[in-house]
């Protein structure tokens, strides 16, 4: 499940296909686009331990790390969340 835009809403209510069967779906998300992070590539997945594991596996042999500020700044977005949704409805 593909969540990139799941707080730019502009009418109605979110709705995660992930919510039907969450123990049978990996969800995708990032910060570029809810906390304007544009071009900082902060990417995360969620899902089976071992299917999230072996994503870990693969990527750490194929890709290098986003810098330390762009890995800071999303975890205060992901974990300070009265500011991020602060932040979020400005938009």
């Amino acid at each position: 499940s593909d969540e990139i835009y799941e707080h730019l809403i502009y009418e109605g209510e979110h709705f995660s296909p992930g919510q039907l069967a969450p123990e049978h779906t990996i969800t995708v998300n990032g910060a570029a686009k809810a906390f304007a992070m544009t071009g900082w590539r902060i990417g995360y997945a969620c899902g089976p331990k071992a299917v999230i594991k072996a994503m870990a596996d693969v990527s750490s042999q194929s890709t290098t790390s986003p810098d330390t500020i762009a890995q800071w700044a999303t975890l205060e977005a992901l974990t300070n969340q009265e500011a991020s949704r602060a932040f979020i409805e400005m938009a």
